[in-house]
């Protein structure tokens, strides 16, 4: 919440202005969709993507043909999700709904992606070799 829209609400408060009480409601509602939008997609972005690019484009031995499928599969799903929500945000169609919709087009695949390194550890390795060379270029 910024200093703005905490001390409007406040003033709408001591004033007994339940129209400028619901308004900032609305815009500090916008602005934690908005950051929460926006994590997501700096996941996607900066991670998920990324790990996914280094799985696909290794080509090690783990990554065996069928796997190597699925993992593109998903690549292309989380990248759909990031487009759609930056979409989204530039249609302001958030402003109809508040609604979350875009959610489980980012939680899906992350899910399915965790399902296929959890059902091959070979490639759980290679992931978790690709993720700790991530992580440390942030840290």
């Amino acid at each position: 919440m910024t200093a703005e829209h905490q001390q409007a609400l406040n003033d709408a408060a001591v004033n007994g202005d339940n129209s400028g009480i619901i308004q900032q409601c609305a815009c500090i509602e916008e602005h934690l969709n908005r950051g929460l939008k926006d994590f997501a997609v700096h996941l996607c972005v900066n991670f998920y993507i990324k790990v996914l690019h280094e799985l696909m484009i290794t080509k090690a031995k783990a990554v065996v043909p069928a796997n190597l499928q699925k993992i593109r599969r998903i690549y292309h799903k989380i990248k759909n999700a990031v487009i759609d929500i930056r979409l989204e945000g530039m249609a302001l169609r958030h402003f109809e709904t508040h609604s979350t919709a875009w959610l489980p087009k980012v939680v899906k695949p992350v899910q399915e992606f965790r399902a296929l390194l959890d059902a091959n550890q070979p490639l759980k390795r290679l992931y978790l070799r690709f993720t700790s060379e991530i992580l440390n270029k942030f840290f």
